[in-house]
């Protein structure tokens, strides 16, 4: 009997099942792996899909009525672009249902690799996709660790060119005519001259200042008809590096809307000033700022913090009988920055927080949204709000991180660079609890401390890859053998299950100074290889890293804190997932994906801690 083709098996979806196609392509893809790792990752991923379908409809209108999701209809060349929008809009960290970076890659991954599958089996309406960067798997360290200096530098420069705009507009000069420019509305064909139409700046300030009088218009009904031109061509092309109206409106100093654009600014700068935790700061009551506590006589902020027991003050001005002048400036410098920039932030939204909803109305940070979905609706910052501006401002600004990836920038992360900067002041620990709003001092001492284990940790871990790398260029000048007894020359290594050694009868002094180890034995701990400064790790050995890697995740997972020596594993994991970062691996980014397909298929145990055979059947 002749085989039936995928084309020929996918099922009819129903009202009831309206995803029976996505479920068939998704379990037919997964059955092909043999690893039980792999096959669960396609099933999380395909849950993941599935709520993305139900809560976006895919971003089409048609399925809010008729929910029946067919391959040949729905997934065209933007499927892949469309679930990338939805983890950039909806994946925010601090808020429910949050993922990890790591884990959103991963579905991420699954997700493009069914898609291309339908794609090559003709079971989808496109005959190609959009292929989109995909998800970067960020440590989840990094995104609340400490900025540097030198990071530090370029947020402290993007801020104040990002605070001139908001300040521009608290200061209400208006807008003064230019004069420059001419009528654009005989030139209405995008394909016409520059200078004479709609695609010269000139010429839509001209319109900006003789038709509209000086005054933002929004494309709503109403104004789609009356100035087409205006708002149908000024946005397009020629200006989407500047925001498109949105930016030309900032660009002119303008604003039609006292949008996040105004406000997050400000936001931005009391999370650095104060190094309150975000959802603290998104919190703060219009009132929170006072000038003399009833007891101390200082000014102080009242702010609400959940985890440790409700309503907390943070206050402003040093001891007085403190008698470190630097520090009592600098928190006296401090004081005068978060009064007015408070101050600020509530005469921007005066107009606004009258029309506010009731719920709202005495939150501090307020804004209008400039979204055509929701224009002009009053809400609060939130953690959303302040995800979207801050990849904005990379974006825009192209910020970059010391080793030049795209800088991983959030509001949370002001929180440990304050904290790092006050203890390199020399603050004393328990004025440094006490505003960082700790019930206890111990909260406050892991705190540091964990912050100083992250710092050793990327010492070791650089300290481990540099080994790696200089083995393997020691290797390559070499012509080595593989020995198959003890032999006192370095033209021979061992072959081992993780790696290959330079020796391994001369372990680290980790492994010399366990209880078991027996002098001139050959070394078997082969979890720490990773650490030795004999270790070798080819090309033919990334397979097993990545299993490897899985191994340690799933056990993560699984075993939910219980894993004895936690630390140790994610260190192992830090440098597994350095050796795999195409740009700062010596391996080619072509040998780093042949590796982790050939991984796909290997079930080996490398370390007992951590192995969890696969199930026949399951």
């Amino acid at each position: 009997m002749e085989k039936l083709t995928l084309k020929e098996m996918i099922p009819e979806p129903t009202y009831k099942k309206p995803y029976a196609q996505v479920d068939f392509i998704f379990q037919q893809i997964a059955s092909l792996k043999y690893n039980r790792h792999t096959q669960e990752n396609y099933k999380t991923a395909l849950a993941f899909y599935k709520k993305f379908l139900k809560e976006t409809n895919n971003y089409d209108n048609s399925l809010s009525s008729d929910p029946r999701f067919y391959l040949k209809k729905h997934w065209d060349e933007f499927a892949l672009l469309k679930v990338k929008t939805y983890i950039d809009t909806n994946n925010i960290k601090g808020t429910e249902g949050y993922l990890t970076s790591h884990t959103i890659a991963g579905h991420f991954s699954a997700i493009r690799h069914v898609i291309e599958e339908a794609v090559g089996n003709k079971l989808t309406v496109a005959n190609d996709i959009y292929i989109t960067s995909g998800v970067q798997a960020v440590r989840e360290t990094e995104q609340r660790s400490a900025y540097s200096k030198r990071e530090m530098e370029s947020i402290t420069e993007i801020s104040q060119k990002e605070l001139r705009y908001s300040y521009k507009v608290l200061k209400k000069e208006g807008y003064k005519k230019t004069g420059v420019g001419r009528d654009p509305r005989n030139h209405t064909k995008m394909g016409a001259a520059k200078e004479d139409g709609w695609g010269c700046i000139e010429n839509c300030r001209w319109y900006f200042e003789n038709v509209l009088e000086c005054k933002p218009v929004i494309a709503d009904v109403d104004n789609k008809t009356k100035h087409q031109g205006f708002l149908a061509y000024a946005p397009r092309k020629y200006f989407q590096e500047i925001g498109g109206l949105p930016g030309i409106y900032k660009k002119w100093g303008v604003p039609p809307f006292m949008d996040s654009e105004v406000i997050m600014p400000l936001v931005a700068k009391l999370a650095l000033e104060t190094g309150l935790n975000t959802n603290a700061l998104y919190d703060l009551n219009v009132h929170c700022y006072n000038d003399t506590h009833p007891l101390s006589g200082v000014p102080y902020i009242k702010y609400y913090k959940l985890r440790s027991g409700g309503e907390k003050e943070m206050h402003l001005n040093p001891d007085k009988n403190d008698k470190d002048l630097q520090i009592k400036q600098y928190r006296h410098n401090q004081a005068q920055i978060i009064k007015k920039t408070i101050e600020a932030v509530i005469e921007l939204t005066k107009e606004i927080r009258r029309n506010a909803p009731d719920n709202i109305k005495r939150k501090l940070f307020l804004y209008e949204s400039s979204s055509q979905a929701h224009l002009g609706k009053i809400g609060s910052i939130t953690a959303r709000t302040a995800h979207v501006w801050c990849a904005k401002i990379v974006k825009r600004h192209n910020l970059q991180s010391d080793n030049g990836q795209r800088l991983i920038f959030n509001l949370s992360r002001f929180r440990p660079t304050r904290v790092t900067n006050l203890v390199e002041k020399g603050i004393d620990l328990f004025e440094l609890q006490y505003e960082m709003g700790h019930a206890d001092i111990r909260t406050t001492l892991n705190y540091i401390e964990s912050n100083q284990l992250n710092y050793v940790a990327k010492r070791e871990t650089k300290k481990a890859l540099d080994n790696i790398f200089l083995n393997n260029s020691w290797a390559k000048e070499k012509s080595l053998t593989y020995a198959t007894s003890r032999i006192e020359d370095e033209n021979f290594i061992y072959k081992g299950l993780l790696c290959d050694c330079k020796n391994p009868f001369n372990p680290p002094k980790e492994v010399k100074s366990l209880k078991n180890y027996v002098s001139g034995q050959a070394c078997s701990r082969y979890n720490m290889c990773l650490f030795c400064e004999n270790v070798l790790i080819f090309k033919k050995h990334l397979p097993l890293a990545w299993v490897y890697k899985r191994q340690i995740e799933t056990s993560f997972s699984k075993k939910q804190g219980d894993l004895p020596n936690e630390l140790f594993y994610k260190r192992t994991l830090d440098i597994i997932e350095h050796l795999f970062e195409p740009l700062e691996s010596e391996f080619s980014e072509y040998d780093i994906e042949w590796a982790k397909r050939v991984a796909e298929e290997m079930d080996v145990m490398i370390d007992p801690v951590t192995y969890i055979p696969t199930v026949d059947g399951g």
